[in-house]
């Protein structure tokens, strides 16, 4: 034992980001990312401080010297436990050692021991709170895997633990997940809509006579009756510019580059009798339904182009003009949609067969 004016034993001074000190004493309130400042508490002829332990895959180191009093900082990275020595007055009569274990709890609340910290070894004792040191704490662990076990609550902690009991938990979580896959049946049942995609294929099943059999299956009555009347298309439509012909069954129509910019028709070939009626509407107004037998006088048109309403001009963008004509020649009715465009371009021309 030291005389008076001898030099003291080793004795650790802790900080925790600047904080008050711990002197002598091991601690458990560290955190990740906390910067420990490191100290010896009394001044002596030499200082060697080293870690005894670090968790495994640490990189914590001091950062200043071990040989001075003040080896300055290492900061938390992992949880568990960090064992510090300080050995003064080393090759003297008072050559003195100290070991402190500054710890971070796991997120379960586990104090995880260092290795070598048992009390049979006095050179590698920590300074503890409790009486049994590494004992309380493999005690304290058991007491809280026990809760954690026990207590539904815990049940999600238990799982980083890799405890087994905890793992089957998490098979009972898949259960439930089964249990979501059977939610799912209305979606499925969203699915059935694909009829209303069937609806936009059956024109191109309509072209071939075996295709009618499942046009009538797909509840498509409609244009399954299409299909046996051997026609193509029940409609004909396009994004055109002037003097471009848009074509269903035997009549075209177009909007011409030049005389008033109103729907034209003509016959394919040969020549047909039309009736119709035609409605325009211009600058937000509606001009006068016109009803002709074109040309009057002459019930047939040929392949030559002839004006809907001659006496209709859609002078800007967005103004159209609807006809329904009967062809009296095939005994079939058609509606007829024109929108002008743009500067006269990009027009959409619309023609749909009723019967």
């Amino acid at each position: 034992m030291p005389g008076i004016g001898d030099p003291v034993g080793a004795s650790i001074r802790s900080t925790v980001n600047s904080g008050s000190p711990v002197t002598g004493a091991s601690r458990d309130d560290l955190q990740s990312g906390d910067v420990v400042g490191l100290y010896a508490a009394d001044a002596a002829s030499t200082y060697a401080w080293a870690f005894l332990y670090k968790p495994e895959g640490s990189t914590a180191d001091f950062t200043g010297s071990t040989t001075d009093r003040d080896p300055g900082t290492f900061t938390v990275d992992l949880p568990g436990a960090y064992l510090i020595q300080l050995t003064v007055n080393a090759g003297t009569a008072y050559e003195s050692l100290q070991a402190v274990r500054l710890r971070r709890l796991t997120d379960l609340g586990q104090k995880f021991s260092a290795a070598g910290e048992y009390k049979r070894d006095s050179s590698a004792i920590p300074v503890d709170a409790g009486t049994y040191g590494w004992t309380d704490d493999l005690n304290a662990n058991l007491s809280l895997l026990e809760a954690s076990i026990t207590s539904g609550s815990q049940g999600p902690q238990g799982v980083p633990g890799s405890q087994g009991p905890q793992g089957n938990a998490g098979t009972q979580g898949a259960q439930g997940a089964q249990g979501n896959t059977g939610s799912q049946g209305p979606q499925g049942d969203t699915g059935s809509q694909g009829p209303q995609g069937d609806m936009g294929n059956q024109g191109p099943q309509g072209n071939t006579g075996s295709q009618g059999p499942q046009g009538d299956a797909g509840a498509q009555g409609f244009q399954g009756v299409q299909g046996s009347q051997g026609t193509s298309f029940t409609y004909a439509s396009g994004i055109v510019g002037s003097n471009t012909t848009v074509t269903l069954d035997a009549l075209n129509f177009q909007l011409p580059s030049s005389g008033n910019f109103s729907l034209q028709v003509a016959a394919v070939s040969g020549s047909l009798t039309l009736d119709w009626s035609s409605l325009g509407i211009r600058n937000s107004s509606i001009t006068a339904v016109t009803y002709y037998t074109i040309p009057p006088g002459n019930p047939e048109i040929t392949t030559s182009w002839s004006y809907i309403d001659s006496g209709l001009h859609l002078i800007n963008i967005g103004m159209t003009q609807t006809v329904l004509l009967h062809d009296r020649t095939n005994n079939r009715a058609y509606r007829v949609h024109a929108m002008t465009g743009p500067s006269f371009a990009n027009n959409l021309i619309s023609v749909e067969r009723l019967v």
